[in-house]
């Protein structure tokens, strides 16, 4: 608007605001575009942190300590 004010009309706003209005870019998708631009942000955060890697060291630590629970850690004196 405030080109249309200082410039007066022009072809050039009113393509603008025919692609800014097309129903592709209504409420409803427009939510659902801005809930994957959320996950695609999420994703990459996380794989820039690599933490997928982080995770998975850090259930393979889980998993050998729960399997190592069950083994004695005193040494067997004589046998």
């Amino acid at each position: 608007m405030q080109s249309f004010r200082e410039n007066g009309f022009d072809s050039t706003i009113e393509h603008v605001l025919d692609i800014a209005y097309l129903p592709v870019f209504g409420e409803r998708p427009q939510r659902w575009y801005t809930l994957m631009a959320y996950v695609l942000m999420f994703w990459a955060t996380a794989l820039q942190v690599d933490a997928p890697s982080k995770f998975k060291a850090l259930v393979r630590e889980k998993q050998v300590a729960k399997a190592m629970k069950g083994f004695s850690t005193t040494p067997v004196v004589g046998g």
